[in-house]
C-alpha cells in the first residue's frame, strides 16, 4: 500500500453490526492557459485538463446477521457490494481489509471473539465453527485481511462498464452454542484508487488516421478496454488498420468503448476452444501466439445469426473498438480493395502483417499443417444464412477476399478505420 499516496483515493469503513461510514469528497481542476492575441492573426490551442476522480459507496453501511447457533455450527452469509465511480480512462483498484490490525469481531458484552486467523481458502463445510471470512464468490472464503495486507479485490486497466463498477463482497459466518450470545462487532476498510487517466493520443478509441501522414507509418496504441496493444500501420488503400489480430475476451463491452450502438453492450465470454460447433454461439479463443479466433456471431456482437438470409449486407455492429470496424468484404469490400494493392496471400503477409493461423472448428485448430497452412479474417458482410466474407489467404501463395466462410468457425479479426 506504499504507492497508494501517488493516486487518488477512496475510502470507506464499513461497521459489522454497528454504523459508521466515512464519507470525503474531491474535486476536479479545470485550467485553461492565458491565450495571447498579437495584432496579426494569431491561433491558440485552448485546453482543460480534466483530473481524475473516483467516489465509492457501500449497498450498505451496517450489515448485520440475526444467528441462531447449532451444536454443528450454523453457517450464514450475506452480500455487501461496493460501487466505484470514476470518470479515469485507466481505470480503478479496489482493496478490502479490517479497519486496523485487528480482525476478531468482539462482543460488546463479554470477552468473547468471532476470529478470522484460519489459512488459505476454507467452504462452508470447512469453515471451523465461530470463525468469520469474505468472498468474491459465495464459495470460497478467505480469512478477513489486516489494514497492512489489504486484499486488491479488483484491477482495472480502463475505464469501467457499468457492470465493472460494483464489486459484490460475501461476509460469512459460522457460529456454535459455545459462543455467548450477543452482538459481536468489527468495521471493515473499502479503499478505491484511480488510477492515471490514459492519454488519449495513444488510445485506439482516439486515433485518428490522418495522424499518419504517410503509406507505411505506424504506430502502438493501447486499446481502453482490455489494455492490449497493437500496432496500427497504414496501408496502400490510404486507411488505416491493425496489423495484429485482435485478442479481446472475457469483457462487457459497450457502445462508449466499442463499435456498438449507442447505449448498447455486448458480452464477450471468456476464452476456450470448446465449441466452434454452433452458427449462432458466442464463441472465442485467444491462442498466445496467433490472437483470438471468433464465429461471426461473436464477431459482429450478435448480429450475424443464421437467420439473417441476406447476402452483401454489412453489420451496423461489432467488436472492434470505438472509432474502428471489420473491413467490408466481397467484391464491392474493403478486404477486396486490399488485395488489390496487394495482390498475393506472401505480399499480404508483408507490410499488412496478415498472418497464416488457422482456424476452429468442432473445438480443434486447422489449417496450420506444414505446407497447408492457411489464414482466415472476417469481414462484416454476410453472404447468406451459413457464410460471411472473409479475406482467406494460404501457404501456396494464394489469396481471396471474394469468398466466404462458415460462420461456425473461428476466424480472425483486424479492424480498420478510415
Amino acid at each position: 500500500m506504499a504507492n497508494l499516496h501517488k493516486k487518488l483515493n477512496k475510502t470507506t469503513k464499513l461497521a459489522i453490526f454497528s454504523s459508521s461510514l466515512l464519507v470525503a469528497a474531491s474535486a476536479a481542476m479545470f485550467i485553461a492557459p492565458v491565450i495571447r492575441i498579437n495584432a496579426a492573426e494569431e491561433s491558440a490551442d485552448v485546453n482543460v485538463n480534466v483530473n481524475p476522480i473516483i467516489s465509492l459507496t457501500l449497498s450498505t453501511s451496517t450489515l448485520s446477521f440475526d444467528v441462531t447457533p447449532t451444536v454443528e455450527g450454523s453457517f450464514n452469509q450475506k452480500p455487501l457490494v461496493a460501487t466505484v465511480d470514476t470518470n479515469s480512462t485507466g481505470g480503478y483498484e479496489l482493496y478490502f481489509s479490517s479497519e486496523d490490525s485487528a480482525t476478531a469481531m468482539t462482543s460488546l458484552t463479554s470477552a468473547s471473539t468471532i476470529t478470522s486467523d484460519f489459512s488459505g481458502t476454507v467452504t462452508s463445510s470447512t469453515m471451523a465453527n465461530n470463525k468469520w471470512g469474505y468472498s468474491l464468490n459465495t464459495t470460497n472464503f478467505s480469512k478477513i485481511p489486516a489494514l497492512a495486507d489489504q486484499a486488491k479485490i479488483k484491477d482495472l486497466d480502463h475505464f469501467p462498464t457499468s457492470n465493472e463498477k460494483d464489486t459484490t463482497v460475501n461476509i460469512a459466518t459460522k457460529i456454535d452454542n459455545s459462543l455467548p450470545s450477543g452482538t459481536y462487532s468489527k468495521r471493515v476498510l473499502f479503499t478505491a484508487v484511480a488510477h492515471q487517466s490514459l492519454d488519449p493520443s495513444n488510445n485506439m478509441q482516439g486515433f485518428n488516421c490522418s495522424s499518419l501522414a504517410n503509406v507505411g507509418d505506424s504506430v502502438v496504441l493501447t486499446d481502453s478496454r482490455d489494455g492490449n496493444e497493437y500496432t496500427v500501420k497504414k496501408l496502400k488503400d490510404g486507411k488505416c488498420w491493425m496489423i495484429d489480430n485482435l485478442r479481446i475476451s472475457d469483457r462487457r463491452i459497450s457502445s462508449a468503448d466499442s463499435n456498438l450502438p449507442n447505449g448498447e453492450t455486448w458480452d464477450i465470454p471468456a476464452s476456450s476452444i470448446s465449441g466452434f460447433s454452433e452458427a449462432d454461439a458466442n464463441n472465442v479463443y485467444i491462442d498466445n501466439t496467433y490472437g483470438g479466433y471468433y464465429t461471426f456471431y461473436a464477431a459482429t456482437a450478435g448480429w450475424g445469426t443464421t437467420s439473417l438470409d441476406v447476402t452483401r449486407v454489412n453489420s451496423p455492429k461489432d467488436i472492434c473498438p470505438k472509432g474502428w470496424r471489420l473491413p467490408t468484404g466481397s467484391v464491392e469490400g474493403e478486404y477486396y480493395t486490399l488485395y488489390e494493392k496487394y495482390n498475393t496471400s506472401t505480399s499480404l503477409q508483408g507490410e499488412p502483417g496478415f498472418t497464416l493461423s488457422g482456424f476452429i472448428h468442432n473445438s480443434t485448430i486447422m489449417g496450420r499443417d506444414e505446407g497447408l497452412e492457411q489464414g482466415n479474417y472476417w469481414s462484416s458482410t454476410a453472404d447468406y444464412s451459413n457464410n460471411a466474407y472473409r479475406l482467406f489467404l494460404n501457404s501456396y501463395n494464394y489469396a481471396s477476399a471474394s469468398g466466404s466462410g462458415a460462420k461456425i468457425c473461428g476466424y480472425q479479426i483486424r479492424c480498420v478505420v478510415d
